[in-house]
């Protein structure tokens, strides 16, 4: 397996990559989401310090710029809770595995007042026939406020830490499992880039969590913004 970190990859910090970041959030930095959140870690096993950030599949293209911005804004959220990247692979405590993609497009009920804003049931809403309706005019369900009905889509992003076992500079995540966390939004767009800073930002306090329950953290892109795009250099 390759491993793809960003402090022995020079181009993954250039201005270009800051600057494609910065405006996509500034696109739509007054959005707030809400972020749904599942960790876990094994019990009993001591915190690790130095990691190696890595992709989950070794297929990913490296240079691919979703790619790029993924395991960058990721390495500066764990930063941020307080990790530390290693400069060599063999120095690390452990390896992260890095994974994110986009779901199918869905159908679900909105309130008419905005998808993103008031948030988004996951309730299909059907018709006559029992097939889910297309996203055209609003619909008035009785007893309800008036709806719309949307295409969602569900953005993912998930780290697992594994032990790091190897000696060389070929480290791979093989190792016992130390703690994963999943960190999941949807919304009205069929892209993921905009979303990738938000989801890294609901990883800051996430990482390495006992309690394995699922949370649900609402994150504004501005915040996002703040604590993550600021940082880079």
């Amino acid at each position: 397996m390759h491993t793809h970190s960003i402090r022995a990859n020079s181009t993954l910090r250039s201005a270009a990559l800051v600057l494609a970041v910065a405006a996509s959030l500034f696109a739509g930095c007054g959005q707030v989401y809400d972020v749904r959140v599942d960790a876990m870690r094994t019990p009993e096993v001591a915190p690790r310090q130095t990691f190696l950030l890595v992709a989950a599949d070794p297929a990913r293209d490296a240079a691919d710029p979703t790619f790029a911005q993924a395991i960058q804004l990721v390495e500066r959220a764990l930063e941020t809770h307080g990790l530390v990247a290693a400069s060599r692979a063999e120095w690390a405590d452990m390896v992260i595995a890095l994974d994110f993609g986009i779901g199918q497009r869905r159908l679900v009920t909105a309130p008419e007042a905005s998808g993103r804003d008031a948030g988004i049931a996951s309730v299909y809403l059907p018709d006559r026939s029992g097939d889910a309706v297309d996203a055209t005019p609003g619909i008035q369900v009785p007893g309800t406020a008036f709806t719309r009905v949307v295409a969602v889509w569900e953005k993912h992003l998930s780290l697992v830490a594994r032990e790091n076992r190897s000696t060389s500079r070929l480290a791979t995540a093989s190792g016992a499992e130390l703690w994963r966390v999943d960190v999941s939004v949807q919304d009205e767009t069929p892209t993921l880039e905009e979303l990738i800073p938000v989801l890294a930002a609901a990883l800051i306090d996430s990482i390495d969590r006992e309690d394995g329950r699922s949370a649900t953290k609402r994150i504004s892109a501005g915040a996002a913004h703040a604590v993550l795009v600021s940082g880079l250099h």
